[in-house]
């Protein structure tokens, strides 16, 4: 009997009851229900008043000491709310660099530290930086990198400390992705905490943005209705894409005067397998395995390849097609951004909605996002950051990621993802689906001995030329060497690191 059949069955006989009682038992029974309507209102207010992470931070004085932070508050030349890392050291009005200002001051005081943040005008260089690491130059406490092009080339290179070597990193908390460290464990060590510590998890997220006047016009299904109640799959999605292709110009060719269904890119195969809850990389026990064999994810593959064939279904850039035009234009279905860049549908004239990308079928728990590896930022401790700074280090990460959680994160949801850039009240309530699981692919972060590129030629530029059945066969030797050799390069990692201390 469900919740809601219980509550009925004892309203009802409740009132059958009441009549057969007398006076007195009547008022027993009138305080009885007052003092457990009072004890369950305290435990809803309990509930609503969760242990705040912020006001139990643990207490510590550094004495006026300097945290040393540095990375980028742009990707490439892009600017948006969502790639922010720091604020640009006043407040503007701007709520996500004031509430990262909000931040820094707050922590300031209550630890009584000096926050000095170091701004690189454009992308952070694994290169440079490891090159003064090497050197022994400690200008840095902690570095803002990515996992993909930074971070997996520092660790290999011996610049930086696994997450368990940082004194007061508390990452079985809330405010650190479990799903993310899940993923990107290697072996026994695990070198990538990300979370609420950085406005680029929430701005690293694939999700689907929908053409609403395209779903009316063409009587098609609503996405977000279909998301609620748990039916958005992959196979409606792209059952949807066909139905939304039409040949406007009537020349027989899928061109940039058509409408279309989609337009994907080299990372949209990966999205929408993590979204079906596979992965192409999985930790064992410490041991790593591809998962190309899995009979349930070589069918999904395989019927991908299919669907991808589809007319109205094309390759960002493909055949001269500007595809972000036909978005502006209102002609595409459903696009695939990465949260950071929805600020560009603010000047669009079309009506549209978000969703996340889909289920594998309605028996599957939850929805599953996907986090970009070049987007998604990590907060590295260089191995020259030694001694008592170190563990203060490690106090003000686990700081900054818990008021992340708490303060940062809800103005993000309100103002920068949820309002202000989709402009639609509904999709608001799509924002907590998007985030309750936020995960990333391993095999896109460390390569595969370039194998991982011949995956996503499968959906791009070898389309319908080869299957990944066949593909992993003659590759599968070199790819379990690769794991061999991966995890004997990260125990002497590690090995090196604990003869140090």
């Amino acid at each position: 009997m469900n919740t809601r059949n219980v509550l009925l069955w004892l309203l009802t006989a409740a009132l059958l009851a009441a009549p057969l009682t007398g006076c007195q038992k009547n008022e027993t029974v009138t305080e009885d229900t007052a003092q457990a309507e009072d004890t369950a209102s305290q435990t809803e207010t309990a509930a609503e008043t969760e242990l705040s992470y912020v006001d139990t931070l643990p207490k510590a004085d550094f004495a006026g000491a300097s945290f040393r932070s540095y990375g980028s508050n742009t990707l490439g030349s892009m600017e948006y709310a969502t790639l922010l890392q720091f604020s640009c050291g006043e407040q503007t009005g701007e709520s996500c660099n004031d509430i990262l200002y909000d931040r820094t001051a707050y922590l300031e005081e209550f630890y009584n530290v000096d926050f000095v943040e170091t701004i690189e005008a454009g992308n952070v260089s694994a290169s440079k930086v490891q090159a003064n690491i090497k050197a022994g130059d400690a200008a840095q406490d902690m570095i803002y990198g990515d996992v993909a092009s930074f971070g997996y080339t520092m660790v290999l290179a011996g610049g930086v400390y696994p997450s368990d070597m940082i004194p007061g990193l508390q990452l079985d908390n809330p405010y650190w992705s479990s799903e993310m460290r899940e993923a990107l464990t290697i072996g026994d060590s695990f070198y990538f905490p990300t979370g609420a510590i950085t406005p680029r998890y929430y701005g690293a997220a694939y999700l689907l943005m929908f053409n609403r006047e395209i779903v009316t016009d063409m009587n098609l299904p609503d996405p977000q209705a279909l998301t609620k109640e748990g039916k958005w799959t992959i196979d409606v999605m792209f059952d949807m894409m066909a139905d939304a292709y039409v040949d406007l110009n009537g020349n027989g060719e899928v061109d940039e005067d058509d409408q279309i269904g989609f337009g994907y890119e080299n990372l949209t195969a990966e999205t929408l397998v993590l979204g079906c809850g596979y992965h192409y990389v999985e930790n064992e026990n410490g041991k790593m395995r591809a998962t190309f064999d899995d009979e349930n994810l070589v069918t999904l593959m395989q019927w991908m390849v299919q669907q991808y064939q589809q007319d109205g279904i094309i390759l960002d850039g493909a055949n001269g097609i500007d595809y972000g035009a036909m978005v502006e234009a209102g002609q595409v279905l459903f696009d695939s951004p990465c949260t950071f860049s929805m600020a560009a549908y603010r000047d669009f004239d079309y009506d549209f909605g978000m969703v996340p990308f889909p289920k594998e079928n309605e028996m599957q728990d939850g929805y599953i996002s996907y986090a970009q590896p070049w987007v998604v930022s990590v907060p590295y401790v260089p191995v020259t950051n030694t001694g008592d700074t170190l563990s203060m280090t490690g106090t003000l990460l686990d700081a900054m990621a818990a008021y992340g959680y708490e303060k940062v994160q809800p103005v993000i949801y309100d103002e920068v993802i949820m309002l202000k850039n989709t402009r639609d009240e509904a999709s608001s309530e799509i924002v907590d689906m998007l985030y309750e699981n936020v995960t990333i692919e391993l095999a896109s972060c460390i390569g595969l001995g370039g194998f991982t590129s011949k995956v996503q030629q499968m959906f791009t530029s070898n389309l319908g030329k080869t299957d990944i059945t066949t593909l992993y066969a003659a590759n599968r030797e070199s790819i379990e060497n690769f794991f061999v050799n991966l995890e004997v390069q990260f125990a002497e990692l590690r090995s090196t690191l604990e003869a140090g201390q």
